[in-house]
């Protein structure tokens, strides 16, 4: 199935690769899950410092 979405004709050539991004993957998947989790039960969660996002919208509306 991921083979296909990364448009691999051959099971093989998505073998090769998937081992280079478990770990990532894993990450970004528990990411994502903890953030719909939040959003769910009705909490907002908060970004960590120094993460990628800068100054979103809400923000600068609210800076001046």
């Amino acid at each position: 199935m991921i083979g296909k979405l990364l448009g691999h004709t051959q099971v093989q050539t998505t073998a090769r690769y998937a081992h280079l991004a478990n770990d990532p993957v894993k990450a970004a998947a528990t990411r994502v899950s903890d953030t719909i989790g939040a959003a769910v039960a009705g909490h907002k969660k908060k970004r960590p410092a120094g993460k990628a996002g800068g100054t979103g919208i809400a923000q600068r509306r609210n800076a001046g």
